[in-house]
């Protein structure tokens, strides 16, 4: 089985732009037929604030999306929010070049890479989807 995993998405920004890439990269994955690792993301602490307090974190943001919601094109979007142990599984790398928009890359650009969709995690108590 192959796995994409992204590599330098280091920006820190706010929850929709980090879906954004999200959803670039798992639209990528899917049209490869990859399962697509999650990577962590840095949330800004201007966006983020815990106990009255604005604070960086840095997670695959799971407690914000909830990822068995993950849909590329109608379909489920087969993810991992580790990556694989298992010695026979290829590792593809996704070079994100630190760009602040994923979707902007030629490499997803060009080929007219379709959105995911995702849902927000039930515990934000939304129930609209959420597509970029």
């Amino acid at each position: 089985m192959k796995y994409l995993l992204p590599i330098n998405l280091n920006g820190i920004h706010g929850l929709n732009h980090h879906l954004s890439n999200m959803l670039a990269l798992a639209g990528y994955a899917h049209t490869r037929g990859y399962v697509f690792i999650v990577p962590k993301f840095t949330l800004a602490g201007y966006h983020n604030k815990i106990n009255g307090e604005r604070r960086e974190m840095r997670n695959n943001l799971s407690q914000y999306f909830d990822y068995d919601s993950l849909r590329v094109d109608g379909h489920r979007c087969h993810y991992s929010l580790t990556p694989p142990r298992a010695s026979d599984a290829e590792i593809v790398t996704f070079d994100c070049k630190n760009a602040m928009l994923v979707r902007l890359l030629p490499e997803i650009k060009d080929a007219k890479i379709p959105q995911g969709r995702i849902n927000y995690h039930p515990s934000l108590n939304r129930d609209r989807q959420k597509d970029c």
